[in-house]
């Protein structure tokens, strides 16, 4: 989804980061899992230019990985997430790549959760606590149905797509700002600089999402 999202060409502006490494047993059970994630989960975003970075909680660690993330959107400041162009040239989110990876996530989900509660029906009419509980669970996945019946019909319309928007500008610009106030004691300039590409991205992606944006 997140692949889909991006498009290769935005890749190099995308950096990987892993956390909780304080919870970890032992510095070799991290890398162990790393390389994994490495290896299998995120090989083609870094083999097209994604960075890997760890976060500690600490001040030294989210310096150093805004500060290698910046160079990149610079360098690469003309890039646009696939999103955004598959939106202007193809008319909607649903006719988009990452639009048709969320339809496909919601149709496989939909039939795991109709075959769980055809398994659920017979074992819910039985007046016994395992009965009971196989109706509270059916009664949980139907709701899920549900859910997932107004995130289609969402998607079919473009609705979804400014939520999409709305939670990347809060999530990104929060983190960006959260960063300044953590720096206090620095100048918070290139985190500033940070925001304001970020900015740069979300407002072409919300006139293409508003049917106000007019090529240049």
């Amino acid at each position: 989804m997140f692949e889909s999202l991006c498009g290769d060409e935005f890749l190099s502006n995308v950096t990987l980061v892993t956390t909780m490494w304080g919870k970890l047993s032992s510095a070799a059970e991290g890398d162990r899992l790393e390389g994994q994630l490495k290896e299998k989960y995120w090989k083609h975003m870094i083999d097209e230019g994604s960075r890997c970075g760890r976060y500690h909680r600490d001040k030294e660690s989210g310096q150093k990985l805004i500060e290698e993330l910046l160079p990149a959107l610079k360098s690469n400041q003309n890039a646009v997430p696939r999103l955004e162009k598959e939106m202007l040239e193809k008319g909607g989110l649903a006719n988009t790549s990452a639009g048709m990876a969320l339809q496909k996530r919601l149709t496989n989900e939909n039939q795991m959760l109709q075959r769980r509660i055809r398994e659920l029906e017979k074992k819910a009419t039985e007046d016994t606590p395992k009965g009971r509980r196989a109706l509270e669970e059916m009664v949980t996945k139907q709701g899920m149905l549900q859910r997932n019946a107004a995130d289609e019909e969402r998607l079919k319309r473009g609705t979804l797509s400014r939520f999409i928007l709305n939670s990347a500008a809060y999530f990104g610009k929060e983190v960006l700002r959260d960063g300044a106030r953590f720096w206090s004691n620095r100048d918070d300039s290139m985190i500033n600089r940070g925001a304001r590409v970020w900015d740069g991205w979300l407002n072409g992606a919300a006139r293409v999402v508003t049917g106000t944006y007019k090529p240049e």
